[in-house]
């Protein structure tokens, strides 16, 4: 009973808001809920178990895929933080330090602590994870003269035509240019 209250509560509520779920499970959630109104609910239990755990297995299942999505995306940015030619120019603590977040999120979610939408957002943040690393890295091996340049910032609005296309690159490479004659090394995001 205890878990039948918590599926509608809690499990339920995030089922519910998935696009892609069969309706087979919202019949299942209102069957349940209804079970659990009635006086005679305890005549119901087999039919209470049943609903509950078919949207228990659903949200494991869900759960399991997010966190083997989220694995599986810092598992690949760590292979390319150390793929990066300054890697080998960290020492073995330095390494550490660097890919603290990535090797930590890399770890498949098996208790299942971190909510689905957790695990998704962290999912989403892979990206800026790994680009917070290799600054870090770059940082470590070249310090002070490495410079960000946000390539986005030159190309606002999209492209449309060949000349908005030269326009960019133009404006691109002369800011790369002067950084580099001022003795930084470029770092394109």
């Amino acid at each position: 009973i205890d878990r039948a209250r918590q599926v509608l509560e809690q499990i339920w509520p995030f089922l519910e808001s998935e696009h892609d779920l069969d309706a087979a499970f919202a019949e299942r959630a209102a069957a349940l809920a209804d079970l659990m109104a009635k006086e005679t609910f305890f005549v119901d239990l087999a039919a209470i178990e049943a609903h509950t755990t078919a949207l228990e297995d659903e949200y494991r299942r869900r759960h399991q895929e997010a966190s083997n999505v989220c694995a599986a995306a810092y598992a690949n940015a760590l292979v390319q933080l150390q793929q990066a030619p300054e890697w080998q120019q960290l020492s073995h603590e330095q390494q550490q330090q660097v890919a603290r977040t990535l090797s930590k999120r890399a770890q498949l979610d098996e208790s299942m602590k971190k909510q689905i939408s957790l695990l998704r957002a962290e999912t989403d943040a892979c990206q800026s994870c790994l680009d917070k690393a290799i600054a870090e890295m770059l940082q470590l091996v070249d310090g002070q003269r490495v410079v960000r340049v946000n390539i986005s910032s030159y190309f606002v609005g999209g492209i449309e035509t060949a000349s908005e296309l030269q326009e960019g690159l133009d404006q691109l490479r002369n800011e790369c240019l002067q950084l580099i004659e001022q003795g930084k090394k470029v770092w394109l995001q």
